[in-house]
């Protein structure tokens, strides 16, 4: 079972002043979870299982020496000296901090946030109920298999810090992510992610999977290049993991981003604002505090086009003269979760406006070539149709996204009204995305390999 925030704080105010005895200044996340997974392929469900973890996270300072690691929360218990003892042998091998800066004061208030379910805890059987359904519905509409994962995560968290904070958090996550199989390699994929169960969009899953699935059989070949192109809400959740990566201070400090130098500056086309919103109701990843205390905020990454913030822990708020964001990471800052704003078409509108284009239903295997000019790569995949006077014409094989973010972002025409909040083991950075269709100018493709 999950252990209760009583426990919680009970344990970690002990191993609190364990460490005291050692360092200078910590941090200690306790966090309890029950996962339940269920897996499904070729219209029936192949894995249930549940998995039950405490863990103690650690960051530790002395010295202006800063070492990060986790320990089993029962090993922790069992002897206490093993975590603090652990901590100074990591620091022994650590280089003092030119960018010191202590934990901060804790937040004196945090935000109210939706987006814990008390039926993932209660009812763990309703991810099978869904599962069952789901396939049921997509039979119904003529789709031949159907394969994908459910999860349904109940995570508690107790945060304290040496400066104070005792804060605790108890929240759910929930997603579908579902592929969807015609005849051969005819597929599409969609997914949806909530921290309740009831607010999962299913019924978008069921409609966009099977849409992409049923467009077209016939498969051509087009020549590369540019073209006008349409990304599905999957596809484009995809690609905005980058930015939300490339918005991280410490990635702009490595140089592993493509808005360095860019803060303030035109980075996208005047239609595109994208916030971090850790206040988003019954959001996926919806949370009050960082890993270092401080209160949670919703604020514009790109605001009408424009670079407006780096999300900042202690660390790189110091080395940038900036003020804390809400957005630790111990050692890497970022986004809670991506909510890009709508636009003002319908996805029917959005395809009547493509002469001579592409609609790609999902992007994988992002890789950037070049992390500051944000060069990158993708397969894509799920449906990718070539669309002639606002009709699909047929299914397009043989092509690869190969083009810059900067690009992409400054050419975007067209945002649908209609977004999806969701989430997929496909986000490489592991972010939630709510999204919308999003139409693109001039997006590359060359030939992918072996064609």
């Amino acid at each position: 079972m999950m252990m209760s925030k009583d426990e919680l704080f009970s344990i970690g105010e002990k191993l609190l002043e364990e460490f005291k005895k050692y360092v200078d200044d910590c941090a200690l996340l306790l966090t309890s979870s029950v996962k339940h997974q269920v897996r499904f392929a070729n219209n029936i469900i192949t894995v249930t299982k549940t998995w039950i973890e405490n863990t103690l996270h650690a960051c530790v300072d002395k010295s202006n020496r800063v070492a990060v690691f986790s320990i089993p929360l029962e090993k922790a218990l069992k002897n206490p000296e093993l975590a603090p003892k652990m901590a100074l042998g990591m620091l022994k091998h650590a280089n003092p901090r030119e960018d010191y800066a202590p934990f901060p004061e804790p937040a004196k208030e945090l935000p109210t946030i939706e987006h814990f379910d008390k039926t993932v805890i209660e009812k763990p059987e309703k991810g099978i109920e869904l599962v069952i359904k789901t396939i049921d519905d997509f039979k119904s509409e003529g789709i031949k298999r159907v394969a994908g994962t459910m999860r349904l995560d109940a995570i508690s968290s107790a945060l304290l810090t040496t400066k104070g904070a005792e804060f605790f958090d108890l929240r759910t996550q929930v997603y579908l992510d579902v592929r969807t199989f015609m005849n051969g390699e005819i597929t599409g994929a969609f997914s949806s992610a909530s921290s309740h169960t009831d607010s999962l969009d299913i019924k978008s899953v069921i409609d966009i999977a099977s849409y992409l699935a049923k467009a077209s059989t016939e498969a051509k070949s087009i020549e590369p290049g540019k073209y006008t192109t349409i990304f599905t809400p999957m596809a484009f959740g995809a690609l905005s993991n980058f930015i939300g990566f490339a918005s991280s201070a410490y990635a702009v400090i490595l140089g592993y981003s493509f808005f360095v130098n860019k803060l303030n500056q035109k980075v996208a086309s005047d239609i595109v604002t994208i916030l971090d919103n850790p206040h988003l109701r019954r959001g996926f990843n919806s949370t009050p505090f960082d890993l270092e205390g401080v209160s949670t905020s919703k604020k514009p990454i790109i605001e009408k086009g424009n670079l407006k913030n780096y999300l900042h822990n202690r660390f790189t708020a110091k080395r940038m003269n900036a003020k804390l964001t809400g957005n630790a990471g111990w050692i890497f800052p970022s986004p809670w979760q991506l909510d890009i704003l709508p636009g003002d078409s319908t996805f029917d509108e959005m395809l009547s406006e493509v002469r001579d284009g592409i609609l790609v239903g999902n992007c994988t295997y992002i890789r950037l070539q070049n992390y500051v000019l944000g060069q990158f790569s993708c397969v894509i995949r799920d449906g990718v149709f070539y669309v002639k006077n606002g009709e699909i014409k047929f299914r397009v094989k043989g092509l690869r996204l190969a083009d810059s973010f900067p690009n992409i972002l400054s050419n975007v025409r067209l945002l649908s009204k209609d977004r999806f909040h969701m989430y997929s083991w496909w986000f490489e950075t592991d972010l939630s995305v709510s999204s919308p269709w999003v139409l693109v100018e001039k997006a590359n493709f060359t030939k992918a390999f072996g064609f």
